[in-house]
């Protein structure tokens, strides 16, 4: 168990929380105090005495808690002179640098000088170290940026694992498509103080929204009033662009169906997530934020290929699924059409 009382430090103001064994995701910005949550729960900020207990002990003021601590933080230290494998010898525990001379050999970074990684590669080193042992507790500040030579499949798997095997896992990220990520119980770090998304943290993230791009989107966007469940939003300053509310697979199979229809060709669909500032006004309640507003897209490239190539696999197999619906709304230059 991993306990906060009253924790102030550096922006933190009075966090008072328990983290049980498990996974967990904290949303946040650096200006709201992530950096130095992540520091204090690693055990290397100085707070007042007890403010940060794991297990009941002070790690900032226990070498055996700290030791039972994973970390990759914001800014990993500079390494001292000597190579890495000397290095791995040094800081794990021991039989244990094997498996981590095999997990650097992937990356390219086993016979490396420690002095002369970069500070993207001391942080997927840490990381590496960090997850190679079992441990009590693993905090990792943005697992999906700036770690080179690690895809972001190899890190879900590592820090699941760890869960899996009883750590408590605390990922800290300001962006929110990257905590979609993760199966976990959210929390959302809200200028200095901590609070935790009810249930599933997901659904406070908002209906799914898709930005299609294709020529004649206005035609696109009237097709797809015709489908329940889906808000679509259209505007004539962006003609070729298109937001589609809803489920996602749903959303998608709508999409190329109605594009199949008449002729038009999808160029790209991008999944959308809403800003931490979004993010915080739902979950303080307040009435859902308007479409088209501080877009920001998540997935590219592949990833708009898969939405694509999942919805042609199920074209055809689901029409039947895609009956109209008198909850369809099309917005057209900010005036809002309920059908």
């Amino acid at each position: 168990m991993l306990a906060l009382n009253s924790l102030w430090s550096g922006l933190l103001r009075g966090v008072s929380v328990e983290f049980p064994v498990g996974y967990h995701v904290v949303i946040g910005r650096p200006e709201d105090g992530l950096e130095d949550l992540a520091e204090c729960l690693a055990g290397v900020r100085q707070s007042k005495p007890r403010s940060v207990e794991l297990n009941g002990v002070d790690p900032f003021r226990s070498a055996g808690a700290r030791a039972s601590i994973g970390s990759v933080l914001p800014n990993e230290p500079e390494l001292p002179r000597g190579n890495i494998e000397r290095l791995l010898t040094q800081r794990l525990p021991k039989h244990s640098d094997a498996k981590a001379r095999e997990l650097l050999a992937t990356c390219n970074l086993l016979e490396r000088k420690a002095h002369g990684l970069s500070p993207e590669e001391r942080r997927s080193l840490a990381f590496l170290m960090a997850t190679c042992v079992p441990r009590k507790l693993i905090v990792a500040y943005e697992p999906f940026t700036h770690l080179p030579g690690l895809h972001t499949q190899a890190v879900m798997t590592r820090l699941a694992h760890q869960a899996e095997r009883g750590a408590c896992v605390v990922a800290l990220t300001s962006n929110p498509a990257h905590a979609q990520y993760i199966e976990a119980r959210g929390w959302l770090l809200d200028r200095g103080r901590l609070l935790e998304l009810d249930g599933d943290y997901a659904v406070q993230l908002g209906p799914h929204q898709l930005l299609l791009e294709c020529e004649q989107s206005r035609r696109l966007a009237r097709a797809l009033l015709e489908v329940g469940g889906l808000g679509v939003s259209y505007t004539a300053e962006r003609p070729n662009q298109l937001l589609v509310t809803g489920p996602a697979e749903r959303a998608s199979l709508a999409a190329m169906h109605a594009a199949t229809e008449l002729g038009l060709d999808i160029t790209r669909i991008t999944a959308l997530t809403p800003t931490v500032d979004q993010l915080r006004a739902r979950a303080a309640g307040m009435a859902p934020l308007p479409l088209c507003r501080s877009l920001h897209p998540c997935a590219r490239g592949s990833e708009t290929q898969s939405l694509i190539r999942a919805a042609r696999a199920a074209f055809g197999a689901d029409r039947a699924a895609l009956r109209p619906s008198p909850h369809a709304f099309l917005a057209v230059n900010g005036a809002l059409t309920v059908t």
